[in-house]
């Protein structure tokens, strides 16, 4: 497993128990579940491959990160995947503002019982990295994340089906794949998704990615995402698309008469600029079939915007 790194197998014998991790790189030698979380503390370095294995979280998440977390999969097939229902940021992962993140190959996923959507989190169906976080996507595969109920003590619009970074991220390959984020009415008060409030709709933002610190796409494929504004990506910040692909994005709200921006949805930005991209496919029954504008301007060069659908703006 590489020929500087000396790789050790994941201990995995207290499941039920918080892991605090120490540097190192280490690999699944079997599929796996645990309740419980790892701690990975500022300073730490932790590479995990998943070496083909099936990681299972069915308590809160998988780590709060304060250090750097690289996933990878040396063989292919390799999973990490919650199934709990967390009432906190960040599905399978929580960043801190020292964390930085970086995937490489493998893939992370949520799997949400039909029905339970709501029982879920606030922001970042899998990752959540706030201000100063560092988000790196290199490769694999981050899918089905669901950002949806408010929780009782900040309830406000869920943000990020698969990631919310208000941090640096960049994104040069893989996949962002199926995200959610889910306008609900009212808010929950525990993990058992007790609905505590009505009074409300709070209106998902950003179905694959919420962006809202400093943002570049190089690279990689965002796909088959949803919300009530940006079905794909939802941004504030001038984010730099300079490659990839973004496709099949869908707002489509019951709750929200002003679904906008099928694919990409932009506020408060001033000179964003597409370059040498794929946006295609996006669907709206309002405003901005691919992108919507809103408060922003773009320039668009050799890229490609097509196929786009909207109720009034075919884009």
């Amino acid at each position: 497993k590489g020929e500087q790194a000396t790789w050790t197998a994941f201990d995995n014998s207290k499941p039920s128990a918080n892991l605090t991790v120490t540097s190192g790189h280490y690999y699944l030698t079997a599929n796996a579940s645990r309740t419980r979380l790892l701690s990975i503390n500022a300073g730490i370095d932790y590479v995990i491959d998943t070496n083909g294995k099936t990681l299972t979280v069915t308590g809160y998440k998988f780590a709060n990160l304060y250090g750097t977390l690289s996933i990878m999969d040396a063989i292919g097939g390799g999973c990490i995947t919650g199934t709990g229902h967390p009432i906190a940021n960040g599905g399978v992962i929580m960043g801190t503002a020292t964390g930085v993140f970086n995937m490489y190959s493998g893939t992370l996923s949520r799997t949400v019982k039909s029905g339970e959507e709501d029982k879920t989190v606030l922001d970042g169906g899998i990752l959540h990295a706030p201000a100063g976080s560092v988000t790196n996507i290199y490769g694999g595969i981050i899918r089905d994340g669901i950002a949806a109920k408010s929780y009782k003590s900040s309830p406000v619009e869920p943000c990020g089906g698969n990631i919310y970074s208000a941090g640096t991220f960049n994104m040069e390959g893989g996949v962002l794949y199926g995200g959610k984020a889910k306008s609900t009415q009212g808010y929950i008060n525990d993990s058992a998704g007790t609905v505590v409030s009505t009074d409300k709709s709070y209106y998902g933002r950003g179905g694959n990615l919420y962006a809202t610190g400093t943002a570049a796409i190089s690279g990689g494929h965002i796909i088959g995402g949803s919300a009530s504004y940006g079905g794909n990506v939802y941004t504030t910040t001038n984010l730099a698309i300079t490659g990839g692909v973004i496709r099949d994005g869908v707002v489509n709200d019951a709750l929200n008469s002003n679904d906008w921006g099928g694919n990409v949805y932009y506020t408060g930005v001033k000179n964003a600029t597409i370059e040498n991209a794929i946006i295609r496919g996006g669907k709206t029954p309002n405003l901005g079939g691919n992108i919507n504008l809103y408060n922003s301007t773009l320039t668009v060069t050799d890229s490609l915007i097509a196929e786009g659908t909207a109720g009034i703006d075919k884009s």
